[in-house]
């Protein structure tokens, strides 16, 4: 006994018919759904690929950037580098100059100290060898009066002893004569 559509009027399907067609839909249905799933992930994957190499995009700009920055660094510090080395041979040189300059003046006033200390020596030294001989003159002459007193004094007393001898013999003969007279 079949059943009669009311709406259409044909008879109506049976229940395995019915059964078909509901899994046939069912699996049109999930096909459907799966490929709307398909179409909505490969968008989400599209933008999240677009996201993904917009910031691939953005990090290259970056690295470039920062190894255009490392470079203009790297020169910087290289520039840097040079001009104080630069500066430190000059200061290099100037400190060598500057001791040698100091070493001339050291030696400049050490030999002026030196031969001021030497002519203040000789013109001591000579006052004092000048009173020295003055003196030494002095002594001399004293000496040689003293010498001369002496050879006097001496000559004096020679005199006295070989004619003490003789006076003494002049005065025995002379008070022999006085008394026998």
């Amino acid at each position: 006994m079949s059943l009669i559509n009311e709406q259409t009027g044909k008879p109506a399907t049976p229940l395995a018919e019915l059964s078909n067609r509901s899994e046939e839909m069912k699996r049109m249905t999930e096909n459907q759904l799966l490929k709307e799933a398909l179409a909505i992930s490969s968008e989400n994957c599209k933008s999240l690929i677009e996201r993904q190499n917009a910031l691939i995009e953005e990090l290259r700009l970056e690295v470039k950037r920062v190894r255009q920055d490392n470079e203009s660094l790297a020169k910087s510090l290289q520039w840097s580098t040079e001009y104080e080395n630069k500066q430190m041979r000059e200061i290099v040189k100037e400190e060598r100059q500057f001791k040698a300059e100091i070493g001339r003046t050291t030696r400049g006033t050490v030999m002026q100290t030196a031969n001021e200390m030497v002519a203040s020596v000789k013109e001591q030294t000579g006052k004092a060898l000048q009173d020295v001989r003055t003196e030494l003159k002095e002594t001399a002459k004293e000496i040689g009066k003293e010498r001369e007193e002496m050879q006097l004094e001496h000559g004096f007393r020679k005199f006295l002893f070989w004619v003490t001898p003789f006076l003494l013999l002049a005065q025995t003969v002379l008070t022999i004569i006085a008394l026998l007279k």
